[in-house]
């Protein structure tokens, strides 16, 4: 979204060689960073016709539009020293596809 236009902007569309938006004309700096939902938009449009074409989902009712499916992965690990069990929780932006909980602990204490 741009800082300076608000909602005219529907969200930065780089210019082919100026640093600026298409959308609205205003520089990069004058837009926010991008959600995770626009950067998967924008990241399953760049890998739809590619080899990586694996790492997209087709949305429902989206006309074939494409997004990056992200591998995320939570690690729960319960802490015991209290009376009412509370857990600590890491959030991991990427993990390697085939990854569980049970692995991570594993490769976490070596």
């Amino acid at each position: 979204m741009c800082l300076v236009c608000k909602e005219s902007c529907s969200g930065f569309q780089p210019h082919s060689w100026r640093k600026a938006c298409t959308a609205c004309g205003c520089s990069t700096i004058d837009h926010a960073p991008g959600g995770d939902l626009e950067d998967d938009q924008r990241m399953g449009r760049l890998l739809a016709d590619s080899p990586c074409a694996h790492l997209t989902a087709k949305v429902k009712g989206g006309g074939g539009l494409r997004m990056y499916k992200r591998n995320r992965m939570i690690v729960t690990n319960p802490v015991v020293s209290r009376k009412d069990p509370t857990f600590n929780t890491t959030t991991y932006d990427w993990a390697p596809a085939g990854l569980n909980q049970k692995l991570v602990r594993k490769l976490q204490s070596v």
